[in-house]
This record gives C-alpha cells, sequence and structure tokens, in this order.
C-alpha cells in the first residue's frame, strides 16, 4: 500500500498570520485525501489553530507546540518576541517537518528550508494579507515551489517581478475574509452606534508607520464627542512599546466610546474593521479587510513619502492622502462626505485584491492537492 500523503502547515510568524491558512488546512482535513499535520512555535499560535480547526467543523484537526531544547528556552526568556528565534526553533523540528510531502507557510522566513541538500516537503506560499509593501514582494518568493495568493493584483506583481513563473503562481481568493465572514457573526464592541466610529490601524514600521505621531491622532479625535475611536494598531507593535506607554495608552480607553488595543483576539480576527465606518492607517494590509465592504479612509503620510505613481502605495489612492501638516479632523469629515468619488475604485481594488473569497480555502486546498500528487 503505498504511502498516504503528508501536508504540513507551519506556523511560526505569530497568531495573527493563523487565519491565513488554518482554514485551508481544515478543508483538506475535511476531504480526507490527504493527512493533515500543523505545527506552530507558540501556544497563542496552537489554540488559534485549533479554535479555526473547531469553526469548519474538523475539531480532531489539532495542532502540535514544537518542541524546545534547554539552550533554545533560555535564548527566548531573552527576548520579548520569539520571532528572534524562528530560525532555531524550526532546526530544532526539523525531523518532524522532513515527514510531510508538502509544507504550507505564511511566512518567508521557513523558505531558508529548500536550500537544504534532499529537502523532501514540496514548500508552498500562501501571504498572510494582500498589502502593497515591498517586503511582501522581495527575493526570498522565489525559493517556494509554489505560491497562493488572494487575489490577481498580487500573483500579476509576483510574476512581472520575475520573481515566480506564472505557473507557479496561483490566485485563490483570501483565505482569512473567506473564513471570518462565512463563520462569525458580526461583532458588537459595546461601542455607542449612534455615533461614527473610526478605526485608527498604524502599522508596526518605523520607517512607514504612523505611530510615532500617534499622540496627534489622540489630541484630534478623542475630545469629538461625535465620534467613537478605535486604536488598534498591528499587533507587532507592542513588540515595541514599554509595558509604561502601553500601559498610558490602555488608561485611555472610555467604554462606549474609545477602545485601545494592543493585541487582543479582536485586533486579529476583523472585529474592528468590520464594525468601524472609517479607516485611519498608513500601510497595513488590513486596509483591503476593511473596504471588502467599501467605506471612507485617510492615510496619514507622516513620511513625505512619494507615493503617487508607487505601486508600493496602490492602497493610497483608495481614500483621502494627508500630511502631518493638514487638519486630520477636517480630513476625515471629507473622507466621509466624499467617498462616492472612491467606492467604484474601492471595489474593483477589492476584487483585484482578494479574489474568491468565498471559495478561497477550497481553491487552495485544489491546487495544494494537485501540487502533491503530481510530484
Amino acid at each position: 500500500m503505498p504511502k498516504r500523503i503528508k501536508v504540513g502547515f507551519l506556523y511560526i510568524g505569530g497568531r495573527h498570520q493563523v487565519a491565513h491558512s488554518a482554514p485551508v488546512a481544515a478543508e483538506l482535513a475535511l476531504r480526507g485525501r490527504v493527512e493533515v499535520r500543523a505545527f506552530a512555535a507558540t501556544q497563542a499560535e496552537v489554540d488559534c489553530f485549533d479554535a479555526i480547526a473547531r469553526q469548519c467543523g474538523c475539531p480532531d484537526l489539532v495542532a502540535t507546540r514544537f518542541r524546545r531544547p534547554p539552550l533554545i528556552s533560555s535564548l527566548i526568556a531573552g527576548f520579548p518576541a520569539v520571532s528572534a528565534l524562528k530560525v532555531p526553533i524550526v532546526v530544532a523540528n526539523l525531523p518532524h517537518l522532513a515527514r510531510c510531502n508538502a509544507l504550507v507557510t505564511t511566512e518567508r522566513t521557513s523558505s531558508f528550508l529548500g536550500r537544504i541538500p534532499g529537502w523532501p516537503p514540496q514548500m508552498v506560499h500562501i501571504p498572510h494579507g494582500a498589502g502593497d509593501r515591498a517586503v511582501g514582494f522581495e527575493p526570498r518568493l522565489s525559493r517556494f515551489d509554489h505560491v497562493i495568493t488572494a487575489g490577481s493584483k498580487d500573483r500579476s506583481r509576483i510574476i512581472s517581478s520575475g520573481l515566480q513563473p506564472a505557473e507557479r503562481v496561483t490566485a485563490a481568493g483570501a483565505v482569512k475574509l473567506g473564513h471570518i465572514l462565512g463563520n462569525t457573526p458580526t461583532p458588537t464592541l459595546g461601542l455607542d452606534i449612534s455615533r461614527r466610529t473610526i478605526l485608527y490601524n498604524p502599522h508596526f514600521s518605523k520607517k512607514l508607520g504612523s505611530w510615532p505621531n500617534a499622540e496627534r491622532v489622540w489630541h484630534a479625535l478623542a475630545t469629538r464627542p461625535d465620534w467613537n475611536l478605535i486604536i488598534a494598531p498591528h499587533i507587532r507593535l507592542a513588540d515595541r512599546l514599554s509595558p509604561e506607554e502601553k500601559s498610558r495608552w490602555e488608561k485611555r480607553a472610555v467604554p462606549g466610546r474609545i477602545i485601545v488595543d494592543f493585541g487582543s483576539e479582536r485586533s486579529v480576527d476583523m472585529s474592528y474593521t468590520r464594525a468601524a465606518d472609517l479607516y485611519l492607517g498608513d500601510v497595513s494590509s488590513q486596509v483591503y479587510e476593511f473596504i471588502a465592504e467599501p467605506r471612507p479612509c485617510v492615510f496619514l503620510n507622516d513620511g513625505a513619502a512619494i507615493w503617487q505613481d508607487n505601486h508600493d502605495y496602490l492602497h493610497w489612492t483608495l481614500g483621502e492622502v494627508i500630511t502631518r501638516d493638514d487638519d486630520l479632523s477636517q480630513a476625515i469629515n471629507a473622507a466621509f462626505l466624499n467617498h462616492g468619488a472612491f467606492a467604484s475604485r474601492q471595489e474593483a481594488a477589492v476584487k483585484a485584491a482578494l479574489g474568491d473569497v468565498e471559495n478561497a480555502a477550497a481553491l487552495a486546498a485544489d491546487k495544494i492537492e494537485q501540487l502533491c500528487l503530481e510530484r
């Protein structure tokens, strides 16, 4: 009897990445044609994977937390972010991964595995998001055997950049978005729904993000009695904040009107992007999740970027763009008034960026099964 095909799903980049591929793992497991295994670096990633598997009707599919030899455990104790030690964690667990026929990842650090002589599994990459930053289209993408993007936008850019040939890139749809919209109810956040809700979602990038000027956002918006405010940065930004800074911001929360969240489950499960009336941010890919239902956006160009005609800032064509010298409250008012000028552009951008959302997990599973059977 031939050996059963094994497909592994690897999680070492943080729990915010898990939903971008876990529904695909569940889809494959439910079909029963391949054996599915999931491996994670942290308990938070394990818990997130297991919860998604249950939501998909696959409660017996559970993730295995990687073992950590004593040396790695002692090193991790000195680092607040496990991401600094992703490579040694993976290396310590190579025997588990090498038994797979294909290995699906949502990050690119693990692309080094393809350089190991005689490495058997095919490396499949499902990017965690459909953003426009240049870092999402970097040379390590060429090390994968196949890349499964959300929409045609990223597929075309990968091919035109020479990172992969067309036959090794598939646009299957936004897996995370398809799963959340199909399996979770619209969130209730306890905010006064008689007010409009502004979501401030800065990226963690020191160079491109707007968080260094976050006080400006606070002073402009927190005192507006007609707006709710959600301050929910990219989950990785919290790694760079001192406990004192986090505490200072969290104390600014006001029940029913202001939420400050540096990494709860709501910050990664689209609760805020689904509930808000306007997106305020910089370069996060979460803007595409937000405009899955077209709504006003304001982008903060605090670094004076030359963004026009630059595909790294394609999303900035979908709303108002302001500099640090512009009046923020005025810009938000204008964004609500002028959204009609951007609505059709957002609809087209969503189609290109996110693809076939409803069938994303199934289409990605189809491609992975095909790759395993062809090898």
